[in-house]
Parts: C-alpha cells; structure tokens; sequence
C-alpha cells in the first residue's frame, strides 16, 4: 500500500480502534468513511454502512435523506411521515480496493451488483448491510412524491491507492454504466467517479479539518 495512505489509515485505524480487524477491512471502512463524512451532518457509522464477506462486488452503501445517515426502514418510515415534499436524498455505493491499480474486471462487478440492487424487486444477498439498505431502498421508491425533483440522486465511488490514468476500456464502462443508470431513469442526478490516493487523501483530510471536500 502507498506509504501515504498507509499512515492516514494507522491514524484512522487507531482513532477509532479497529486494530483487531484484517487490513482490508479497515481500509473499506476507512473509504465509506472519507466518502461519507462531507455528505453528512452528524458522525459517520461507518459500521453499519460497511459491508461483509457476504457482499457481492459492493464494500459500501449508504442511504442519506437531508444529510443525515438513514439506517434502518422504521427510520426511513419516520422521516417520509413528516409533512415535508422536498426531502433531500442520495444514494451511495463504494468500492473499496488496497491495490495501486484500477482493475476493470473489479469495476464490472461493482457496476452489476449496484444494478442488481437498483432494478431487483425481490432482491437477494448474503449480506445484511446490503439487505437493510434494500429495505430503506424500497421506501425511498415508495415515498418519491416526498423527494426533490421527485427522484433521488446517486453516488458512486470505485477507490483505490493508485493514480486513475482513464485507461480506455476503463473510462468506455464507465460510460457504459451511466448510460444504463440513465437508461433506468431512476435518478435526478448520478455522480460516479474514480478515486485515487490523492482524491482519498483530501477526503479524509477534509473529514477533520473542516474543509468542505468536494
């Protein structure tokens, strides 16, 4: 792993003690967490957002509705039983690589799994992060006369510790990708990007410095 990011992740290991933990498992927490921590007004239960071994190409997903962390459907349930019609909501999917390069076979599988949770009506996982946040999924769809521009919006971040050059088969899925995602017309807005350790590094900075990380 690059030295820089290595350091980051042993303060953020330390900080928040998951020294028990593989390191891999430590570096998806430490992603969702520097994704996170500028969408959200409060902490980050990074935890609860952080998926297992069950998970399918999908090391994070997370659920927000007016900056705030939505993590369970009874809570999803309280927040659409306000008056309220102009709710704020996004939805957002990480991966989560150590390696210092942008594999294209790893991005396929995140693009297919993000789908298969998107576009499922009886959706199947052997993880519970991932099924939890299915259910407060189906209530989002179900509230969407509740939401801005009457659809949610959605994130997505494939992160590594390397440089993203845009290699050409690459940047060609990606746009394959979007063109599906629009194709679903599900979303107000769709936000996928590539991060490497310099975009990770001024993420998580930024998640206790008080700069605005965009």
């Amino acid at each position: 792993m690059h030295r820089i990011i290595k350091s980051h992740l042993d303060s953020f290991v330390g900080s928040e003690g998951l020294g028990h933990l593989e390191e891999s498992e430590q570096f998806e927490m430490f992603a969702n967490y520097s994704t996170l921590s500028p969408k959200l007004i409060g902490g980050v239960d990074f935890e609860s957002v952080t998926t297992g071994d069950g998970d399918d190409g999908i090391d994070g997903v997370a659920i927000i509705v007016n900056e705030e962390l939505i993590l369970s459907k009874e809570d999803a349930d309280l927040v659409f039983s306000q008056p309220r019609r102009n709710n704020e909501v996004e939805l957002v999917f990480v991966q989560a690589k150590r390696s210092e390069s942008f594999d294209l076979g790893d991005f396929l599988k995140f693009k297919e799994s993000v789908l298969k949770f998107i576009t499922a009506e009886q959706y199947e996982s052997n993880d519970f992060t991932q099924l939890n946040a299915f259910e407060v999924y189906n209530v989002v769809l179900i509230n969407v006369p509740k939401i801005r521009d009457g659809k949610p919006s959605i994130t997505l971040r494939f992160i590594t510790t390397g440089v993203y050059q845009k290699p050409h088969a690459i940047e060609r899925a990606k746009e394959e990708f979007i063109r599906q995602l629009e194709a679903l017309s599900y979303f107000s807005n769709i936000d996928l990007e590539f991060i490497g350790r310099d975009e990770l590094t001024q993420l998580w900075v930024a998640s206790y410095s008080g700069v605005n990380a965009q």
